[in-house]
């Protein structure tokens, strides 16, 4: 008879986390017990959290490193708030290691082993979940149709964030305003390169609105187009760490009573060892709300192999839009080329780099051109200070002015119907600002300066510039023909998309408005020179 020594079930945690101490200006060596950050991770620092509703080759709901033990392991709370996340806000679930298995026994701020782990929810109208029947619970897709929750979850709002009074201030001085508030990046505390780095994504205007998050700024009197940029969105960060947590490499999550810690959502080989659960200084302000927000924003695209798998039908819970208000509802849906697309455009979606080139482009056009209706606001306002003659001069320009972009886009809208075919037969490479069409595919009779100026007026430069805008036509035809073509490509199904689901910084003909809106910045600021040399 055989004598088998009897099997050792392990606990599914290792012990309570071990944290590190807040970094300095000059970090200090790795902990022995953290040493293996220096190195690549293996498949043995995963966690995967399937879902008992579906069947074993279905069911992989995400995948996460394990990054808080040297032999894999992750945080209990932390695990538990993204399940919750992902399913609807779930907060009355729990963790199994079987998917008909009985809660797991491990604190919150335990450290579960790697490997696989099911997360339940109580069936509709029942206070316990059904071991034997799983519930089949939706699984929200993507962040745009995640609901924040009326209350958060106990697993965050242990955090304890310092007490401060309230800083507002003014949108044009808010990063100075946060740079003095925080003085040193709340990671490195480094003093130079950094930068007001948002929590809730400025991009994620419409869903901000939606869920009516104003109500957690500190400042409650903020202009509607900067509703977002409130203090109390917003942290100081190195400009690397910036970029890193823009492109969801880590989040900030309390992992202990003490406040927050980074945790690193993808391994790097430099922020990893020096920063993973480092205890982040003082988030004077921040909110808990847009931290959690951000806690969300940077764990949806991770249900992207979930969402993807062909063939494959998914209970769902999306938020749909119905006579101005909005509905969250549950839907089956395949995973189609549609439902992919959808989850690859909301994986896509970023804040902008700061490619300082870019920024300065983006900036200018919205301060640039508020700068310059104010200019010419004052401009009229102070014009009763003059003679009037300037007044009927000022206000003959911006008639003229007015008459001419009439013309400009009457004579546009008509070279698109009349000469379609003959510009979009011509093949034109990539264009964009500084590329025009060749002479060859431009009509050889340039428009008359009546056809330009159909209201009669004379303009000094009318015949001398009648080619180069219908120059300025052709390209804008082929620019568009290009989009258009980009579009049925890539988004096959943008009409069917809802508003905030499609591309927020692309749209057939965007390159032709901001040239003419650098023409009107120009035109505008000629005119207000001439007014104050004459």
């Amino acid at each position: 008879m055989s004598t088998e020594p009897p099997s050792v079930s392990l606990p599914p945690h290792h012990g309570r986390i071990l944290l590190r101490d807040p970094s300095s200006l000059f970090p200090t060596p790795l902990p022995a017990h953290y040493s293996f950050l220096s190195a690549a991770p293996g498949s043995r620092r995963r966690i995967n959290i399937r879902h008992p509703g579906y069947e074993s080759e279905d069911d992989l709901l995400f995948t996460l490193y394990a990054l808080d033990h040297e032999d894999g392991g992750i945080h209990h709370g932390l695990l538990y708030t993204t399940c919750a996340i992902v399913s609807g806000n779930r907060c009355d679930g729990y963790l199994s290691e079987s998917r008909h298995g009985t809660p797991i026994t491990a604190g919150m701020d335990d450290v579960l082993r790697a490997g696989e782990y099911y997360f339940h929810v109580p069936h509709a109208g029942d206070s316990n979940a059904s071991i034997e029947t799983p519930s089949r619970y939706p699984v929200v897709p993507t962040f745009q149709d995640w609901k924040f929750p009326l209350t958060l979850p106990d697993t965050f709002t242990r955090a304890v964030l310092s007490e401060r009074a309230c800083y507002t201030a003014a949108q044009s001085t808010i990063s100075g305003a946060v740079r003095v508030r925080d003085t040193t990046c709340r990671i490195s505390t480094h003093y130079t390169g950094t930068e007001a780095a948002h929590l809730c994504p400025e991009h994620e205007k419409d869903w901000f609105l939606r869920n009516s998050m104003q109500r957690w700024n500190s400042d409650l009197s903020l202009d509607p187009a900067k509703l977002l940029w409130d203090m109390s969105n917003l942290t100081l960060l190195r400009s690397d760490l910036h970029t890193a947590f823009d492109d969801r490499k880590f989040v900030f999550f309390p992992k202990s009573n003490d406040g927050f810690s980074v945790h690193m959502l993808e391994p790097t080989p430099d922020i990893t060892p020096l920063y993973h659960n480092v205890r982040v200084h003082d988030l004077w302000q921040c909110s808990l709300q847009f931290l959690y927000t951000r806690l969300a924003w940077a764990i949806f695209p991770s249900l992207s192999g979930f969402l993807s798998k062909p063939n494959t039908t998914r209970l769902l819970l999306i938020a749909k839009e119905e006579t101005g208000r909005t509905r969250w509802v549950e839907v089956e849906e395949n995973t189609s080329t549609r439902l992919q697309v959808k989850v690859a455009a909301s994986r896509s979606q970023s804040p902008k780099k700061r490619n300082r080139a870019n920024e300065q482009s983006d900036y200018d056009w919205d301060t640039y051109e508020e700068e310059d209706m104010h200019s010419v606001k004052r401009q009229k306002l102070t014009a009763s200070a003059r003679d009037a003659a300037s007044v009927q001069q000022i206000e003959h320009q911006s008639s003229s002015e007015a008459s001419l972009d009439s013309g400009l886009k009457r004579s546009f809208d008509r070279d698109l119907l009349d000469n379609d075919s003959e510009i979009f037969s011509t093949s034109f490479p990539y264009a964009s600002d500084g590329v025009r069409p060749t002479t060859a595919a431009v009509s050889q009779t340039p428009p008359t300066s009546q056809e330009i100026n159909p209201d009669g007026d004379t303009h000094a430069n009318s015949k001398k510039s009648a080619f180069g805008e219908q120059d300025e036509d052709a390209l804008a035809s082929a620019e568009l023909d290009e989009d258009l073509k980009f579009q049925q490509t890539w988004f096959p199904d943008f009409e069917q998309c809802t508003e905030h689901q499609k591309p927020t910084s692309w749209y057939p003909g965007w390159r032709r408005v901001e040239r003419l809106k650098r023409q009107w910045l120009k035109r505008a600021r000629s005119n207000e020179q001439a007014s104050d040399h004459g």
